[in-house]
């Protein structure tokens, strides 16, 4: 019985250690695309004036933030001021219960400008976005030559497990732009009240087992 006592007392002990380990780093993913695009799709959407060019992304070797490698934005020739190029990928969260999804990327732009932005845009949420409407605007282009941070969160709880987390650009003007994505990162993080109800039922779990045991 004492072997048995010691064993759920262990395991208590490792359940918590597990949940404030996940309580203060939660997952996190880092994604530099060094000669793939890890998991990533793209994906384009143009809602008014459908022709042109459309936008394309793909591999580059030309810049990177931390190295020489990152995705190119070929915004294609901003036809009719319109036009979403962006890239998605869907993330495993727990079902039914309020967890915070962050993105966190950095955009080059190869001048400063004040005029003609395009919007930088972002998307978190349990469907997998296929229009530009479905997502934010967090920011802007051009604001400085260079590596420029964004980042974006959500508190999502999704009935399927699953979770789609996208970035990318919004044509605001006519003409050809070139832009580069590199240095995501994706933490999902549960929120304390998620946290207490894996807690409460890892207790419940124990005591049914320790109950188990003690009718055997």
């Amino acid at each position: 019985m004492r072997v048995c006592k010691f064993l759920l007392i262990s395991i208590a002990m490792g359940f918590t250690v597990a949940i404030y380990s996940l309580s203060a780093n939660g997952a996190q993913w880092t994604y530099d695309f060094d000669g793939s695009f890890q998991g990533w799709d793209w994906q384009w959407d143009e809602l008014y004036t459908p022709g042109g060019s459309d936008g394309v992304v793909s591999l580059s070797t030309q810049r990177g933030y931390n190295d020489s490698s990152s995705l190119k934005f070929d915004m294609g020739d901003g036809a009719g001021d319109d036009g979403t190029l962006w890239i998605e990928k869907a993330f495993t969260v727990p079902s039914n219960l309020p967890t915070k999804v962050s993105v966190y990327f950095q955009l080059f732009n190869l001048r400063k400008s004040d005029v003609n932005q395009f919007q930088v845009k972002a998307y978190i949420g349990q469907d997998n976005p296929e229009e530009q409407e479905d997502f934010q605007c967090i920011g802007r282009t051009d604001s400085a030559a260079g590596w420029v941070p964004f980042e974006y969160n959500q508190t999502i709880e999704s009935t399927t497990g699953q979770v789609w987390v996208a970035l990318g650009i919004r044509v605001a003007w006519e003409g050809h732009r070139d832009y580069w994505i590199d240095h995501v990162q994706v933490n999902i993080v549960p929120t304390p009240a998620t946290l207490m109800i894996m807690l409460f039922g890892g207790i419940i779990t124990l005591g049914q087992r320790r109950s188990t045991l003690n009718n055997l």
